[in-house]
């Protein structure tokens, strides 16, 4: 289950996860206010418990439907890690930050994501200026 957490300000936090700190950092909207999303359900009790639940922060989505079987999924059935191309690191840290909802403080410099994603079953190269053919 996802549940999506919403607040009117820009706002993180740290809250304890099965005795280890974890630094909870809302993404800002354009317009105002901030979200995050999760399905670890750990971290969504930590975050319910958590002093700015119900005044900071409010509850906004609830997503019980299952992840959908993807050919990407299906893809990577034999376990071999799969290849992903960026052009900078904010570019990884970005794809990161959406795709499996890793706080950027954890994703600051490349060998961190690469660390990342390869925990996730990639294998993350960067393309640097002039590398690439015409």
């Amino acid at each position: 289950m996802t549940k999506t957490y919403i607040s009117n300000t820009e706002v993180c936090f740290n809250v304890c996860v099965a005795g280890k700190w974890t630094h909870v950092s809302f993404v800002p909207l354009t317009l105002g206010g901030s979200y995050f999303t999760t399905s670890d359900t750990r971290l969504q009790d930590a975050i319910e418990s958590h002093r700015f639940f119900g005044t900071l922060v409010i509850l906004g989505r609830v997503d019980d439907t299952p992840p959908l079987p993807t050919a990407d999924t299906e893809e990577r059935a034999d376990d071999q890690p799969q290849s992903i191309t960026f052009c900078s690191v904010n570019d990884a840290r970005a794809w990161l930050a959406e795709k499996f909802g890793t706080s950027y403080s954890k994703i600051r410099y490349k060998e961190q994501i690469e660390c990342v994603a390869q925990e996730q079953g990639y294998t993350v190269t960067f393309n640097t200026p002039g590398s690439h053919s015409p």
